[in-house]
């Protein structure tokens, strides 16, 4: 993200872009790669759902731990 930012900073700069206009872009870029990270790790969430836990057979309890009531 941040080279991104960098790229886009300067490219902006290079076309005589001012301050604010630079700022501006740098901002949209950021939030253009956030939203995009954030729909990549919701499809791949979508995609493989997490299994549900095996109930059949009991918990190993370690009685060594002594934070398992028995």
């Amino acid at each position: 993200m941040m080279t991104a930012s960098v790229i886009m900073g300067v490219v902006s700069y290079q076309a005589g872009a001012s301050a604010g206009v630079i700022a501006l872009r740098v901002m949209a870029v950021m939030v253009v790669l956030q939203l995009g990270y954030f729909l990549l790790l919701l499809l791949m969430s979508l995609i493989s759902p997490p299994k549900p836990a095996d109930t059949d057979s009991p918990a190993q309890v370690d009685p060594q731990a002594g934070t398992q009531k028995q």
